[in-house]
This record gives structure tokens, C-alpha cells and sequence, in this order.
């Protein structure tokens, strides 16, 4: 193995390769752009040769880096359904389960309580990635995300339809306003998103009928939960996905600053890849969550 490259500059590599860009593979891979292009600088250099050719601010694969990329693609690919087919061996009593940060933090919790004394013998992963696309099949059983468009290869159950209402702390607005466009008088706190699949207040307002914006909010952070906490502490105004801010709604830590809502035609599924075998646990998770998602859908 002393020709084997480090296994982490290969997975940039294939993610680079994949995007032609080191930007949109560093968004996948949770990095940031400089420490993904020093790995292929660490890989060319183990190779001993240039993967990629860089000018006037483009990229493509040099002819190397293209046989290449074909290669480590299918070894990792090989190295991911081996390991699938590892841990099929423990599928009838663990389970992973992906989702995004705002499920994790604010939805998932009281469902998974419930889940886990109805299947007290049945082991619980939470793995959470608010990129659904920077998963690999090999990672989770079952996901919990919010799509536009359901990607290929990938089975989905309906839970819930998205609506998306402005929301801050009942100390900073005392009453909603009456017109939506009121609400760019007021300080806005944004969510970052590298993959542009979740409303922005651009598009927010627009769906209101709101247009020519450019909002550039006055608060930004990169996970809803922390987007969530900054209204609630009163330092603005946030974009809340019902089904995600319902519970504090109700308990009063936040209230809707306008009585309007939005969707850009999203819906919340229970999704797992379709080239898994059977697995006891998702079965069971399933048909748990889907008898969730009828009794509290809600209210829009």
C-alpha cells in the first residue's frame, strides 16, 4: 500500500473532478475552497503530475486527471458498497438517520423519543448534513429532507408540504406588519445556503409579489438552528419553516411578523436510496414517521 494516496485528497479529487470547481466541492464536502485545493496540490505531488489545468480563472482535467478521475470514482464507489454490504449485516436493529440541522435541532427529537420506546431494541444514529447531496448511499439508512425536485436513485414517503413565514421574538415586533415589503424597514437575519435550495428573502418577497429586491440581511449564519436562536434572542427578523418553528410559535418564544406565508413548492420527505436491500429498522421508521406526519402536519 505505499503507492496509496491519502484517501481524503482522492475524495477531493473526485469532488473537483466531479463539479470542476473547488468551490462547489469544498460546499460538498464541508470544507473550505483553500483546504481542498491544497489536497490536490498534495495529490498532484504525489502523483507527479498535474490533475488539472488553471487558466484565466477556469478549470479542466488534464488528460491524466481524466483517466484518473474515472479511476478513483469507481474505487470509491467499489468502497462504498462493500461497506454497504458490511453494514446491511446490523440492519435489523440500528439505524442512521440523516437530516439537515434545523430538523436535527427543532423536529426530530420528540418524533425520535416516540420512535425509540415503541422500538426499544432499535439503535439510533443521527448523522447531520444539510447538504442531502453530499451523502454517499453508504452513510445512511433513512433521511429526513426537504426537496424541490426528489433526486434520482433516491425513494421518498411525503411527510409534509413547505411554508415558510417571517418570524422574530415577540420583543422585537410587537404586532405583524400589514405589508410584507414593511418588513425590509426591520432588521433581517438571513441563512447562508452555497446550494441556493432553501428561500432566501430575495425570493421570499418575490413569491409575496414583492419585486426588485435585493435584500442583503444584517445578520447572516450558515445553520438554521443559529438563524432560529438570533430571532428568538430579538436581534431580527428570520425566515421560519413551519413545520420546524410550529413548536415555539406555540410557546410563545417566537410569534409571525407577517400573517403571509410562502413556499417554493418544497415538501419534507422520509427518503433512503433505492439501491439498499430491505432493511427491518427504516421499515419501521417509516411507517412511524408516516403516522407522525398525519397527526401533526402543521397548521399552514
Amino acid at each position: 500500500m505505499s503507492k496509496f494516496p491519502p484517501l481524503f485528497c482522492l475524495v477531493a479529487f473526485e469532488a473537483s473532478a466531479r463539479h470542476m470547481s473547488f468551490t462547489k466541492a469544498a460546499q460538498e464536502l464541508h470544507l473550505s475552497q483553500s483546504a481542498v485545493s491544497r489536497q490536490i496540490s498534495q495529490l498532484e505531488e504525489f502523483l507527479g503530475r498535474s490533475l488539472f489545468e488553471r487558466s484565466r480563472g477556469q478549470m479542466q482535467l488534464t488528460v491524466a486527471g481524466l483517466q484518473y478521475a474515472e479511476d478513483v470514482r469507481s474505487m470509491l464507489n467499489m468502497c462504498n458498497e462493500a461497506t454497504s454490504r458490511v453494514m446491511a449485516g446490523n440492519a435489523a436493529h440500528t439505524l442512521t438517520v440523516a437530516c439537515s440541522s434545523g430538523i436535527a435541532s427543532h423536529w426530530l427529537p420528540q418524533r425520535i423519543s416516540a420512535f425509540t420506546k415503541q422500538n426499544p431494541d432499535t439503535r439510533v444514529r443521527v448523522v447531520v448534513r444539510d447538504n442531502f447531496r453530499s451523502l454517499v448511499t453508504a452513510e445512511y439508512d433513512v433521511g429526513l429532507y426537504r426537496f424541490n425536485e426528489v433526486p434520482e436513485a433516491t425513494n421518498t414517503v411525503r411527510l409534509f408540504e413547505e411554508r415558510v413565514f417571517a418570524v422574530c421574538s415577540p420583543m422585537f415586533l410587537e404586532e405583524p406588519v400589514k405589508c410584507s415589503r414593511d418588513l425590509t424597514r426591520h432588521r433581517l437575519i438571513g441563512l447562508e445556503d452555497g446550494e441556493r435550495t432553501w428561500m432566501s428573502w430575495d425570493s421570499w418577497f418575490r413569491v409575496q409579489g414583492v419585486l426588485g429586491l435585493h435584500i442583503e440581511p444584517h445578520i447572516t449564519a450558515n445553520r438554521f438552528p443559529v438563524v432560529l436562536e438570533l430571532a428568538m434572542a430579538g436581534q431580527g427578523i428570520a425566515l421560519g419553516w413551519i413545520a420546524i418553528v410550529e413548536r415555539f410559535l406555540e410557546a410563545g418564544l417566537l410569534v409571525k411578523a407577517s400573517s403571509v406565508g410562502a413556499s417554493l413548492g418544497g415538501t419534507y420527505y422520509i427518503c433512503w436510496p433505492q439501491d439498499s436491500g430491505f432493511n427491518p429498522a427504516r421499515q419501521r421508521f417509516i411507517d412511524a414517521f408516516r403516522d407522525f406526519a398525519c397527526t401533526d402536519e402543521p397548521d399552514q
